[in-house]
C-alpha cells in the first residue's frame, strides 16, 4: 500500500517510444490514495493482479483519481473512489485521449461541473465493458452534467454490460 501522494506515469522517460509500444501495470492488492496523472505516446494498461476486488485507487475528494494527459490507456480491475474534481471526479481525459474501462467500480465520485465519474470530450474515444458506476458506498454525481459519465465531441463512445446506478447530475 502507497502512502498518499501524486504519481506520474511518463512513459516516454521509460524509453518507450511510439504508438506501438505497450506497457502493463499491474497493481498489487490494497488501497491507493492516489492522484494518478498518466502522460504518453504509446498504450499503457493499469490492472489488479488479482481481478476485481482486489485493488481501490481512492483519490480522497482531493482531484481527478486519474488524470490521463494523451496515449491509448486501459484500466482493468480497479474500483476507483473518492474522486472530486471540477470534471472528471474518477476519470478525466485531455483532447484526443483513446480510453478504455474493463471491468471497473467507480464509487462516490462527484464533479464540480461535468462527468463525475467520467470526462472525455473533443476527438478521443471511450469504451466501458462490464464496469459500474456508483457503488455500494455512494453514487456518483456531476453539478451540471453526466452525473457518471460525460462524453461530448468523441470519435466513438461505446457502451458494453455498463451499469449506471442512481448518478445524477443536477441540470
Amino acid at each position: 500500500v502507497v502512502e498518499e501522494t501524486d504519481v506520474e506515469v511518463d512513459a516516454e522517460a521509460e524509453g518507450t517510444q511510439g504508438f506501438n509500444q505497450q506497457i502493463v501495470h499491474v497493481v498489487d492488492d490494497g488501497t491507493w490514495y492516489e492522484n494518478v496523472t498518466v502522460s504518453l505516446s504509446g498504450e499503457l494498461t493499469i490492472q489488479s493482479e488479482q481481478g476485481q476486488g482486489h485493488v481501490f485507487v481512492d483519490a480522497q475528494q482531493n482531484g481527478s483519481a486519474f488524470e490521463v494527459q494523451s496515449g491509448n490507456v486501459t484500466l482493468y480491475a480497479l474500483n476507483v473512489l473518492n474522486g472530486s474534481a471540477d470534471n472528471g471526479g474518477g476519470v478525466y481525459c485531455l483532447p484526443g485521449v483513446a480510453l478504455k474501462l474493463w471491468d471497473c467500480n467507480f464509487d462516490s465520485c462527484v464533479a464540480n461541473y461535468a462527468g463525475g465519474a467520467v470526462f472525455a470530450s473533443d476527438g478521443g474515444t471511450l469504451i466501458v465493458e462490464n464496469t459500474v458506476f456508483g457503488g455500494p458506498n455512494g453514487q456518483c454525481t456531476a453539478e451540471s452534467q453526466g452525473g457518471d459519465v460525460y462524453v461530448q465531441s468523441l470519435e466513438s463512445a461505446t457502451f458494453t454490460d455498463a451499469s449506471f446506478n442512481g448518478g445524477r447530475a443536477e441540470e
